[in-house]
């Protein structure tokens, strides 16, 4: 993985981060509760980034409140609140980035 930052290679070693042995919802959740607590982690079960891809661009989080919101609109199966915290990291990503981001198929994936 490529830090978009500083273009660096990113050391995913699952067995140091801890994603050794999980199944596939196992580490959605691990991934989840670390970024939550202020660790983001990349999740090399599914090869997925942190909501605001903090694991891999060397950009910020998102705040504590923020991570808390999304983390609760998972629990509550609250499919808009996801994706309206998903647009944030990916807005957040693209200004680190300088770059302009459009979203296709928004909220289609809301069940």
């Amino acid at each position: 993985m490529q830090n978009t930052k500083t273009g660096s290679l990113v050391r995913i070693d699952p067995l140091i981060d801890g994603f050794d042995g999980l199944s596939n919802a196992d580490s959605i959740a691990y991934q989840l509760k670390h970024w939550v607590a202020g660790k983001p982690l990349h999740n090399v079960i599914r090869d997925e980034c942190c909501p605001d891809f903090s694991c891999c661009s060397g950009g910020e989080m998102m705040p504590l409140k923020v991570r808390q919101r999304f983390n609760a609109a998972i629990e509550a199966g609250n499919g808009a609140e996801q994706w309206a915290i998903l647009n944030m990291g990916l807005g957040m990503l693209a200004a680190d980035m300088d770059v302009n981001v459009h979203v296709a198929g928004q909220g289609q994936n809301e069940n």
